[in-house]
């Protein structure tokens, strides 16, 4: 059993805590002390302890025989938010046959409130059950503690017996797991296949970053584009970086790909907010490597899709000012940047951020 828990553990990092945690699919660094594991392949999944069902059914029996998928995420997880599209998707594909439940049980403070917005203004990107737990309490205890996880997102699927099958990025084997534990067929020997095969993923991947990075420099469009899409099918989490790599590269070497590459974002990526501004933004900066004329309309459309699954943001509002001032709306420049700065956090970690954006309003106002 040891040894079977070892290899688990790699679900979660089968590539260094830290890289992972660098490359952006986890958010939230180890503890400077790792409590012993007790929650292992096999065993009960513990109970939920949920202060409020947010969205969807409440899930009270894990021995009910439906396999389901618990998954601790946060407000403030940028990962997290990769992932959710993902489980949106799942959810929808097994119907009645998984129930999907997403956990935040990870706040820096206890505000019920906001989870709630956060949920709210997410729309379709959450399509499936949403609850708030108390921050580090119960369900960070009995569940992510005790199972030796420390990074979130972070998925555990209970099996038809209510027992632990497999744990991992909702990303990087999920989708294998819950199809096994349907067959009933998750036992610990399937769930390490899994982590082998995304370990085999996540090396080469890793390949295809470093060819790419080379293909561009030396102008390799064709091989760029060939490795942009290995990394993104095997780095699924590096997507908010690759798909506006995609983008740029098609605008390289046929702009009527690239359009169609854009457009096709608003149906396959729809609730898929950090996707869609990503591209948008880097559609509308000048800085970016895109080639030929920039596509406002196309940015402005991919924005306008975002905020139906997410909030406002500073980010969008400065993407939407940047549309604006480039299309001769000066006046909506100036409107959505000061919204823009308004919208920037307060502290000296933002003052970079703040200085750029009270200089780019000085700009549009300028010319107003």
């Amino acid at each position: 059993m040891d040894v079977v828990t070892t290899m688990k553990l790699r679900a979660l990092s089968v590539l260094p805590f830290a890289a992972l945690l660098a490359a952006g699919a986890f958010a939230q660094a180890p503890p400077a002390t790792q409590p012993p594991i007790t929650l292992k392949l096999g065993d009960a999944a513990p109970e939920l302890t949920i202060v409020k069902w947010l969205k969807g059914t409440p899930q009270t029996d894990l021995k009910d025989g439906k396999v389901r998928v618990v998954e601790f995420w946060a407000t403030w997880c940028g990962p997290c938010k990769v992932g959710m599209p993902h489980l949106s998707e799942l959810s929808k594909r097994y119907g009645s046959k998984v129930a999907f439940v997403g956990v935040d049980a990870s706040e820096r403070v206890d505000d019920i409130a906001l989870a709630e917005k956060f949920v709210q203004d997410s729309g379709d990107m959450m399509a499936y059950n949403v609850a708030y737990a108390t921050p580090k309490g119960p369900m960070t205890q009995n569940w992510m503690r005790a199972a030796g996880q420390n990074g979130i997102p972070c998925a555990f699927v209970v099996d038809k017996h209510g027992k632990i099958g497999w744990i991992g990025h909702p990303l990087m084997g999920l989708e294998e797991a819950v199809d096994l534990a349907l067959q009933d067929k998750l036992d610990a020997k399937a769930a390490a296949e899994i982590d082998k095969t995304w370990e085999a993923n996540m090396a080469k991947g890793q390949e295809s970053f470093k060819a790419l990075a080379a293909a561009q420099k030396d102008g390799k469009v064709d091989e760029a584009l060939k490795l942009n899409e290995e990394v993104l099918r095997l780095l699924p989490y590096m997507v908010t970086s690759y798909a506006p790599t995609q983008y740029t590269l098609l605008t390289a070497k046929d702009p009527e790909a690239a359009a169609k590459f854009g457009n096709g974002l608003l149906k396959e990526k729809a609730n898929a907010p950090l996707v869609l501004q990503a591209v948008a933004t880097t559609i509308v900066n000048e800085n970016s490597a895109v080639k030929g004329a920039r596509d406002y309309k196309l940015a402005k459309t991919l924005i306008e899709q975002s905020l139906k699954c997410s909030a406002v943001s500073y980010g969008s509002n400065q993407t939407l000012a940047r549309i604006a001032f480039a299309t001769g709306d000066k006046e909506g420049a100036v409107r959505f940047q000061q919204e823009a700065v308004k919208m920037i956090p307060a502290g000296e970690a933002y003052n970079r951020v703040r200085t750029a954006a009270e200089k780019l309003l000085a700009e549009y106002q300028a010319a107003r």
